[in-house]
């Protein structure tokens, strides 16, 4: 600054607006901090532009990791040449940047797809999205400090290299209930999709998926039902909306869309609540069961009772008879009738042993006492719609 204001004291008019002049060009032509950040991300982060490297960051940069430090340009571009080798579709989205007195603050999103080996782990092909941010410290036109932090342990789960033991689905409070009408002869392609994509996005992003069961139809491909547990309704909808969103998701639907066409007629949704007085069973078995899905339609005013003599004698009664309870639901969600809906998982050695056992409760003399009895003063059933069901290989529940 002396220097300046020496050769600006000894300036003849016209060569002090020249200086002015030539100064404000200089100022003019230097890159802004945010432009030399965005220019990082651009060229280097996401191209690995190394000439773009040796411009913008200072050959003796500090770089701090949640770890580790390590000091030079050399060492950090050696780091990312091995990280891109890993990722090669890597790409940090700039989504907030504040600049401020010689740091600049970034939060981004990274995507990318594990196609070479990364920290031991070998290729898996399988793509990441994670959250992060930087704290950039520039002095002169370039980067000389960089402190970054991430969401490691989600980056980890998604290679698989971390697991984390999955709650239990019988602890959560809200269940949804999803049945799809499949297309004619179109279910191996819906469970083509919910195997290979569906499924493994739906665990990168928490959700819990009880079970899948398929159910063969008459006129058409049958039934596709899947049951999902949460915390609540608004955990579920979060998380769904996440994997909406990504793009592993989005380009597996694709794939499959292409490959199958129209699969689904029709996808009904039942949100349902735990029964406070229920009792659930998800543990798989070691042999592959089939499945006995019920939506009883219970008329008004009617509920409890049903609910009392479903688990104080049908349940037993299913139970003596070779059917077993894995649990049941008050759907929140009424009827085109305007009915209560009631959802019952039952479960038994096979489909020809569940239709065995059904007929054999329904002859059952105590069945046919408790029904007359708790019908006294009228019925309690609207209807009844079940499905006789199989396990898909990828399902939880079998």
């Amino acid at each position: 600054m002396k220097s300046i204001a020496r050769a600006i004291s000894s300036c003849t008019a016209v060569g002090f607006a020249s200086l002015l002049l030539a100064t404000a060009a200089v100022l003019d032509a230097a890159p802004s901090d945010e432009a030399i950040i965005r220019r990082y991300f651009d060229e280097w982060a996401n191209h690995a532009d190394v000439r773009a490297a040796d411009e913008l960051i200072a050959t003796n940069l500090v770089m701090h990791h949640a770890l580790v430090t390590s000091e030079g340009l050399a060492a950090y571009k050696r780091s990312m040449a091995g990280f891109h080798a890993s990722f090669p579709d890597v790409h940090f989205a700039i989504e907030d940047l504040i600049s401020d007195e010689g740091k600049v603050l970034v939060r981004w999103l990274m995507t990318g797809t594990h196609r070479a080996e990364y920290m031991g782990q070998p290729a898996t092909g399988k793509s990441v999205r994670v959250t992060g941010m930087s704290l950039f410290r520039m002095d002169g036109g370039r980067i000389q400090e960089i402190w970054a932090s991430m969401d490691r342990l989600g980056f980890m789960q998604q290679l698989g290299l971390v697991t984390l033991p999955a709650a239990s689905p019988a602890a959560n409070q809200y269940f949804e209930l999803r049945l799809y009408t499949v297309t004619s002869n179109k279910m191996d392609g819906v469970l083509e999709r919910f195997r290979d994509t569906v499924e493994p996005v739906r665990k990168k992003h928490g959700i819990q998926t009880v079970g899948y069961w398929s159910a063969p139809g008459t006129t058409n491909g049958g039934t596709f039902a899947y049951l999902m547990a949460a915390a609540s309704k608004e955990e579920l909808q979060r998380n769904e909306k996440e994997f909406g969103a990504d793009p592993q998701f989005k380009e597996g639907y694709a794939a499959s869309n292409k490959k199958h066409g129209k699969t689904v007629e029709k996808i009904a949704t039942l949100p349902l609540a735990a029964d406070a007085t229920a009792k659930f069973d998800f543990a798989a078995s070691a042999k592959s069961r089939a499945f006995d899905l019920r939506v009883y339609s219970v008329l008004p005013g009617k509920l409890d009772a049903f609910r009392n003599r479903w688990r104080d004698f049908a349940v037993p009664i299913f139970e003596r008879h070779g059917l077993h309870s894995v649990g049941w639901w008050a759907a929140d969600k009424m009827d085109a009738d305007g009915n209560y809906q009631v959802v019952c998982l039952l479960t038994g050695e096979s489909l020809a042993a569940i239709q065995k056992s059904i007929a054999a409760f329904h002859a059952d003399p105590e069945w046919r006492r408790v029904e007359v009895e708790t019908e006294r003063d009228g019925r309690l059933l609207g209807g009844i719609t079940a499905f006789q069901m199989t396990p898909a290989d990828f399902s939880q529940l079998k």
